[in-house]
């Protein structure tokens, strides 16, 4: 799971959590709580990268690359 497709689709990867924990016998289906949290979130990621211009970022990536 992306941080970012969680940010915009909070509830469906919820459902798609306490599905799989169903199907597994971690939990019965019936104890599983409704999802009542935000619709969406910001994703903080994007606007952090623009305080960098694309050589510093590129090496950082690199740094953790090797």
């Amino acid at each position: 799971m992306q941080y970012e497709d969680f940010c915009q689709r909070p509830e469906h990867y919820y459902n798609e959590i306490t599905r799989r924990l169903v199907e597994q016998g971690g939990i019965s289906e019936d104890k599983i709580p409704a999802y009542t949290g935000e619709a969406s979130f910001s994703s903080t990621n994007r606007w952090r990268l623009k305080e960098y211009t694309q050589a510093e970022a590129e090496r950082a990536y690199h740094k953790w690359e090797s």
